[in-house]
């Protein structure tokens, strides 16, 4: 913008395995959303990725996410019952 500061017309959101550092999904948002609404899909990709992930013998891939880990902008109660339905915590 003139001012100097950044118009965001787009952002994008990686979900990333804290222990390999794999990302394990990433989505294109508009920049004007929300990071309480946009982390929805984000979590339905990834937990999409994990699906497909178990399901690759040669992987041997066991288990899910033990915990989704986020900061603070991401926080609501919407974002907590997602998570909760999924049967993990959030941090």
């Amino acid at each position: 913008m003139k001012d100097g500061r950044t118009h965001l017309s787009h952002k994008v959101e990686h979900a990333v395995d804290m222990d390999s550092g794999a990302i394990m999904a990433a989505t294109i948002q508009p920049g004007a959303a929300g990071d309480t609404t946009t982390i929805q899909e984000t979590i339905t990709a990834t937990v999409a990725s994990v699906a497909t992930l178990r399901r690759d013998p040669e992987l041997r891939m066991e288990g899910a996410p033990a915990e989704w880990v986020m900061d603070k902008g991401y926080h609501s109660n919407d974002v907590v019952v997602t998570i909760e339905d999924l049967g993990k915590r959030g941090g």
